[in-house]
């Protein structure tokens, strides 16, 4: 079977952004815009869209999805250490995240995109957190850590080049110049889990974590989060524990890297 080149790879990402972008403009519609549930059931839905050319294209010239989407079966003995190293990264990520956006200020229109993601009642909840949680990073890391950093990897003998490569493209997908930085730098943690353990499940658990983490401080009062939070700065004892966190996590699933290498 012929290997897949990464220009398909690339044509096939756009294509699905493309079509992604042309989904998303349905949300002028006035049966989304009277509908709050209806709206966030279409943004969910597009994450799906982006990955269909692909998912057409594999199945078209019978390409494996295993090989490609880098669905290899991990240890399950790594779920625990891989979630409170996800914690601690979710936690130093999102203090470098307040840091830069007292330089770079949020703009207005994501203010209000993130506003959508707010739940309302039981449905919305579940709506939100089916999209932002499990759906989201699953087509993602498929995407973005299984194909395009697979196909990346080919060209170079070096690792760090094609984490770079694959982070730059998903901090620019995502359109958000004030997170460049943050969505860079995070990629670069899921494409290094992705390539250490020739797998993208790692990186689903941490994206799903960071995603789910995200949503709840979001959703919940700044007092509720007092003990993390800090006139929106993420108080250094957090921080610090952030650190543990990673060092901890990670000593316990490097010993299953070394496994899988």
């Amino acid at each position: 079977m012929k290997e897949i080149k990464l220009k398909q790879i690339l044509l096939l990402i756009l294509s699905g952004w493309f079509l992604a972008i042309v989904f998303s403009s349905f949300q002028q519609l006035d049966i989304f815009r009277n509908s709050t549930n209806l709206s966030l059931l279409l943004i969910g839905l597009l994450e799906l869209v982006f990955i269909i050319p692909s998912l057409l294209f594999f199945y078209k010239n019978d390409y494996s999805f295993v090989k490609y989407f880098k669905l290899n079966n991990i240890s399950n003995k790594i779920l625990f250490p891989l979630i409170v190293f996800s914690i601690g990264v979710f936690i130093l990520s999102d203090a470098i995240d307040r840091i830069i956006n007292t330089f770079i200020p949020v703009p207005n229109f994501y203010e209000e995109m993130l506003g959508t993601l707010k739940w309302n009642d039981g449905l919305s909840f579940l709506i939100i957190i089916i999209g932002v949680v499990f759906i989201a990073p699953i087509i993602e890391e498929m995407i973005f850590r299984g194909l395009l950093l697979g196909g990346i990897e080919k060209k170079y003998k070096s690792a760090i080049l094609p984490i770079i490569y694959s982070s730059i493209v998903f901090a620019a997908i995502h359109g958000l110049p004030s997170f460049f930085i943050q969505i860079f730098l995070i990629g670069m943690v899921l494409g290094f889990l992705s390539i250490k353990f020739n797998s993208v499940f790692p990186g689903i658990v941490l994206h799903s974590i960071n995603n789910l983490l995200t949503l709840l401080i979001l959703n919940w009062s700044e007092k509720e989060f007092s003990f993390y939070l800090k006139d929106n700065m993420v108080i250094w004892q957090v921080i610090l524990i952030g650190g543990i966190f990673i060092y901890f996590g990670f000593n316990k699933i490097k010993l299953y890297i070394i496994k899988e290498e």
